[in-house]
């Protein structure tokens, strides 16, 4: 009885500390009023993008199987570096996107047409 007892003590502080915690992160976070653009997907990435004070905040997560969504990265950005990332990553997407279409044109198969034979 007295081990089910402090079982059951141990669970209702455990339970208090979370609602606890849950509160406070939330007026944290009101408080901080950042703003959260919608998450970039692909099958086992995502990309999450927020602002917070004066910084731009770019998380970078993976999917694992039975974890679900595990943070990898975070990355924050002032105004000035923000701007010089979209530089770079326009530059990148442009460069890849040439080095894709000269590929395609290499393996893309030859149409071949038949001269017409007149015997």
């Amino acid at each position: 009885m007295q081990k089910n007892l402090t079982k059951a003590i141990f669970f209702v502080i455990i339970l208090i500390e979370i609602d606890f915690q849950f509160l406070f992160t939330e007026k944290v976070m009101q408080s901080n009023l950042a703003v959260k653009f919608l998450p970039i997907f692909s099958d086992e990435k995502k990309v999450e993008v927020s602002l917070r004070e004066d910084q731009a905040v770019i998380k970078l997560s993976t999917w694992t199987e039975d974890l679900g969504w595990c943070g990898q990265k975070t990355m924050s950005l002032d105004a000035e570096m923000l701007d010089e990332l979209h530089r770079v990553i326009s530059a990148a997407r442009i460069r890849l996107n040439r080095q894709k279409s000269e590929n395609q044109e290499e393996f893309e198969p030859a149409k071949i047409i038949e001269f017409p034979s007149f015997s």
